[in-house]
């Protein structure tokens, strides 16, 4: 499956042997040349570790966010031949990367991120994001777990909050971000209970500059394991996914 060229997964911790199988396992069938991995739960991230999740580690570069206790956590990976790392930055929240993406020759930026779930700090971290971009000056692809919803479809068996849907919509539409329609299933997230609740709260955001770059771009959603998230992709539509979106841009 090498059409798969970006993946993002909230592991919800990644300490267990299993996790890290499943995270390479993952990483074999989807081929992605980028890995986005949110809720690490780890302190502590090594060769050993790259090794234990990733087939071809040498090929790989990564950037870690450690978790603060036993939440959250970041790992960013790359293949070193498909992007070419300039600068970045860290923060507890999300992981900011500028650099070259080398098939297209295109600069931008790369932002990994695990929103919190309290509103006021996830306003924080989205401002954040949006300082970065801004003063990048350059396309970007933000992928992970948000922990919000752009719509009241996005989420089913729980209370809408407008305000914060409105709140994400918002910031979107500052950095001119596009949502791809998701294929594979409807929500990305589902809690664990005897009358469960659904979200679609993992994706990916890119500007124009990146889908001008790969126009046949969609978000796919894969099959959960061990995790209460199901992981997502970038994959050129290659792959058939079901109908293809439609898209217009300005």
């Amino acid at each position: 499956m090498n059409n798969v060229i970006a993946a993002s997964w909230n592991i919800r911790g990644l300490g267990r042997n299993e996790k890290k199988a499943a995270v390479r396992n993952r990483a074999i069938k989807t081929r992605a040349k980028l890995v986005f991995l949110q809720e690490s739960k780890i302190q502590r991230m090594d060769q050993w570790v790259l090794g234990k999740i990733c087939e071809r580690a040498s090929n790989f570069s990564f950037l870690f966010s450690p978790s603060v206790g036993s939440a959250g956590g970041l790992i960013s990976l790359w293949d070193q031949s498909f992007f070419g790392i300039a600068s970045y930055r860290i923060f507890t929240s999300l992981i900011a990367m500028v650099g070259t993406i080398s098939e297209v020759n295109l600069q931008c930026t790369l932002i990994n991120v695990y929103a919190p779930n309290k509103a006021e700090e996830r306003h924080k971290v989205f401002a954040e994001m949006k300082e970065f971009i801004q003063q990048a000056g350059l396309p970007c692809l933000v992928g992970g777990d948000f922990n919000t919803v752009l719509n009241e479809d996005e989420r089913s068996g729980a209370s809408h909050h407008k305000k914060e849907m409105l709140c994400f919509s918002q910031f979107i539409e500052d950095l001119s971000l596009v949502d791809l329609p998701l294929q594979g299933s409807k929500f990305t997230w589902s809690s664990h209970r005897e009358l469960p609740s659904f979200s679609r709260i993992d994706m990916f955001l890119l500007s124009s500059g990146l889908l001008s770059a790969w126009p046949d771009l969609l978000q796919c959603s894969f099959p959960k394991s061990l995790s209460d998230h199901n992981p997502i992709g970038l994959a050129f539509m290659g792959k058939s996914w079901g109908p293809r979106p439609f898209k217009l841009f300005d």
